[in-house]
């Protein structure tokens, strides 16, 4: 073994041990014809996220009323033109970017049980943008 290749382990090594790897890619996903993207957990996938903002038409944000972000929200985006496709997806952080044709759709997010629904329009060159927000579990035990 090269001394080259035993200080590349030992620094994979460490890195590893240490926390310090860089962040894993992004990587877009796709239902049929529609990509997205979600994510936004750490300080580097926010960065990764806000890099590639613009390539992406509609952008959610899910949180609880206090402002702490949420993860595990499952999405379903149902367009209002009859037999076109519906995605379905759980985003995997408090961001959620997709590429979506111009028209309206149906939006519903449901985390832990609580199901919330919102219409979105998708106009020719621009986007939409939209917070969700539910409530504190503490809120509702009355903590």
């Amino acid at each position: 073994m090269t001394m080259t290749l035993r200080i590349s382990l030992v620094l994979a090594t460490t890195a590893v041990l240490w926390g310090v790897m860089p962040a894993q890619a992004l990587e877009p996903k796709r239902a049929g014809a529609i990509e997205y993207v979600s994510g936004g957990v750490g300080d580097e996938e926010r960065a990764q996220l806000n890099e590639v903002r613009a390539r992406y038409n509609f952008h959610l944000t899910m949180a609880q009323a206090g402002g702490e972000y949420l993860e595990g929200v499952q999405l379903r985006l149902t367009p209002a033109r009859q037999g076109d496709k519906v995605i379905e997806a759980r985003a995997e952080g408090p961001q959620f970017f997709a590429k979506l044709p111009p028209g309206d759709y149906l939006l519903t997010a449901t985390y832990q049980g609580k199901v919330q629904s919102q219409k979105v329009s998708i106009a020719n060159d621009a986007s939409a943008n939209l917070t969700l927000f539910w409530p504190n579990e503490g809120a509702a035990k009355g903590k």
